[in-house]
């Protein structure tokens, strides 16, 4: 594969896990405002609402990541890939087009780490605003369930909380 259609299958992936990871953030915003507006319609869905946005992000950070490691094997690199230091060696032509689609890909990876960590940190503190209202300790050998409601080990007394991270 020459070096110009690797580039340029490299700006459509990148261009194509900018969108998958625009989407899964979107998909888990509209999850904490449904819950932060306790809309049972919305809570209900569960999970699932996260699944496809989630396998097709993971999908298109996987073909990047084997292009990375076409693009190592074409300019004779070793070691850790940086977009940066590809600049360089791509046809002129196509470089503004890799690095623009490269911001976009981080700046949707960044927004996504972002929202991911607030969800997970709004449901820490429902789970201790809880457990704090109830007076619930854990207590072993109990079952409770964990995000992806599988059976976890730890429950709290007075009943079970289901506890999730997004």
């Amino acid at each position: 594969m020459s070096l110009r259609e690797l580039t340029g299958q490299m700006i459509s992936a990148l261009e194509l896990e900018a969108r998958a990871l625009t989407e899964l953030t979107a998909a888990m915003k509209a999850r904490r405002m449904a819950f932060v507006d306790m809309r049972v319609s919305a809570l209900e869905q569960g999970l699932e609402s996260l699944t496809a946005p989630t396998e097709s992000a993971l999908r298109a950070a996987a073909r990047r990541e084997q292009l990375t490691a076409e693009f190592g094997r074409v300019t004779g690199n070793t070691g850790r890939i940086v977009l940066r230091r590809l600049l360089d060696q791509v046809p002129h032509d196509l470089r503004s087009r890799l690095e623009t689609a490269g911001q976009s890909a981080s700046k949707a990876a960044l927004a996504s780490r972002i929202e991911s960590r607030v969800g997970h940190r709004l449901l820490e503190q429902a789970r201790r605003y809880r457990e704090s209202l109830f007076g619930l300790t854990e207590r072993e050998g109990a079952v409770t369930y964990d995000h992806r409601a599988r059976p976890a080990q730890k429950a709290m007394v007075g009943g079970s909380f289901v506890r999730g991270v997004v």
